[in-house]
């Protein structure tokens, strides 16, 4: 991927001019280099998509992207996304209650009221 050999060169790039930094000055470095490479990430994977009920960075963190069909892993969906599931890192304390399950391609919500496709 040409983004990830860019990254990569700036990566590199940042490690010799750190040498001569203070930390707090290699940290902010790294951190702009890190924001460039999610934008990167999210320009390709999820142009589109807000955030608001899924955790895309958590996502660009952990390496995840949408399978073939568009779908995105469980994992970081936010209380407030509409098949929130007991699967995701949200799924804790008081948000537990509000976790679906999935049973095969079928999403059962937590009182069982509505079914969703994945």
């Amino acid at each position: 991927m040409h983004h990830a050999r860019k990254a990569a060169e700036a990566i590199a790039e940042c490690s010799q001019a750190s040498q001569n930094l203070t930390c707090p000055d290699v940290c902010i470095m790294e951190r702009i280099i890190e924001d460039a490479m999610f934008e990167q990430w999210k320009q390709f994977y999820a142009p589109n998509d807000s955030g608001e009920d899924y955790d895309l960075r958590a996502a660009f963190s952990a390496g995840a992207h949408p399978d073939a069909s568009g779908h995105w892993p469980d994992l970081f969906k936010k209380p407030n996304h509409p098949t929130f599931s007991v699967e995701s890192v949200y799924a804790v304390g008081s948000d537990a209650a509000k976790a679906g399950k999935w049973k095969g391609n079928r999403f059962i919500p937590p009182q069982g009221n509505k079914v969703n496709a994945r």
